[in-house]
């Protein structure tokens, strides 16, 4: 079999620069978003959304479904406060989001000794206490501010005593239990089991990182972007099923850490760059 000579072979990096690099417009008409998961990296969809509301287009956005983080996210921005949803994710320390948090904080840099104690832990107390990041949510997220928006919100689940995704709007979730359901996304694996109405819950994400499926049926959306936080699969991007809808993708240019590392010097890095990979993704007219 023959060899292809190496100077005819793509270098990977000038396709990634050329596959994701490559500035797409935003029309002014009605706009969806899909968040996806991604733990700590989450900060970066914060970032976005700032440059968006910069360029004066979060007027546009009617539609935001998420998964995971992105659920927590989408929560925030049909909730319209950019200032407070800041304010949380600058609060995201892991002592804010964990029980006992010095060997999570040690295993998100990879050491040998931190992984092993919190496998341990894992074992013994079936799952990481994330009671402090529960809290946080319910004091900054207001169910009733979210419903009152004007913005059509989802999320997905994955319901364990069915063993089957749920994709839930707000007309789908009793009035009262909207904060426990997007806990209930962005409830992972590694987590405590999250209940709700003696129902187990996991994180979205598992089924479905990228929840398209929520335009299947609306078609009173023809333009949607993915900020997507799932570098690793860049290459299998998952296009929307309605072949009118346009599908854009924001995504990171620099890797963005751990999904676990809540640290505040990378947060704060990462936000800055969700904001400045925007502008280098989008491209903008006057509005």
């Amino acid at each position: 079999m023959a060899i292809a000579k190496r100077g005819k072979i793509k270098p990977l990096g000038k396709f990634v620069k050329e596959r994701f690099q490559k500035k797409f417009p935003i029309q002014q008409q009605d706009l969806g978003l899909v968040l996806s998961g991604g733990g700590a990296r989450g900060a970066y969809q914060i970032g976005v959304w700032k440059g968006m509301k910069e360029a004066g287009l979060t007027q546009y956005i009617k539609k935001v479904y998420g998964t995971s983080v992105g659920a927590i996210n989408g929560a925030a921005m049909a909730q319209g406060d950019l200032g407070l949803a800041e304010e949380l994710w600058k609060e995201l320390h892991y002592s804010k989001v964990f029980h006992d948090f010095d060997a999570i904080a040690a295993s998100a840099e990879y050491k040998p000794r931190a992984i092993y104690t919190v496998i341990l832990r894992l074992i013994k107390e079936k799952g990481l206490n994330v009671d402090p990041l529960k809290k946080l949510l319910h004091q900054y997220l207001d169910e009733d501010k979210i419903r009152q928006s004007g913005i059509d919100f989802g999320l997905v689940v994955f319901d364990v005593s069915t063993l089957k995704r749920k994709y839930l709007t707000l007309e789908d979730i009793p009035k009262g239990e909207l904060i426990d359901f997007v806990i209930a996304s962005a409830t992972f694996p590694l987590f405590k089991a999250h209940y709700i109405d003696g129902v187990r819950y996991m994180d979205g994400g598992l089924v479905d990182n990228r929840p398209f499926r929520f335009f299947s049926d609306d078609q009173s959306i023809l333009q949607a972007i993915c900020i997507d936080l799932t570098t690793a699969r860049h290459f299998y991007l998952k296009e929307g099923k309605r072949k009118d809808l346009t599908v854009n993708y924001i995504k990171a240019s620099r890797l963005l850490g751990s999904p676990l590392a809540f640290d505040l010097n990378k947060i704060d890095r990462n936000m800055k760059l969700g904001y400045a990979d925007f502008f280098r993704q989008v491209e903008l007219e006057e509005i």
